[in-house]
């Protein structure tokens, strides 16, 4: 774990303990889109390497979902669903096959995770 935890920290901006943190996590965090399999954080931001980092790792997601306390989302994936026609279907967003983003129109702004992931899954 030392090992990761120093490989983390040279190459990733969120910091090792943090990714890690979500690592250990990730069950809770965990979300589904139809039958895609999403991990979901909240106010995490810059979300492109932790998200990489984590899809390269758990082979068993498909995409990594970052929300804003505003209703902003950006999502990532890594070739196993096409996070732009997800971004357009729940909240009319678009962008890119692996990286996409969206803001909610019906958004209520919250520092709850458990609301935002209700939210989600409602979607």
């Amino acid at each position: 774990m030392k090992d990761l935890k120093q490989f983390l920290e040279l190459f990733n901006p969120l910091p090792a303990n943090q990714y890690l943190e979500i690592c250990d996590k990730k069950d809770e965090l965990t979300v589904y889109y139809k039958e895609h399999k999403g991990l979901l954080t909240f106010t995490l931001g810059g979300i492109s390497i932790p998200a990489n980092t984590f899809l390269k790792a758990n082979d068993d997601y498909d995409f990594f979902m970052d929300v804003s306390r505003r209703g902003k989302a950006s999502i990532r994936a890594d070739g196993k669903l096409d996070v732009a026609v997800l971004a357009s279907k729940i909240a009319n967003g678009g962008g890119h096959p692996n990286a996409s983003g969206m803001a909610f129109d019906d958004w209520k702004e919250t520092i709850e995770y458990d609301v935002v992931k209700r939210y989600i899954q409602d979607k």
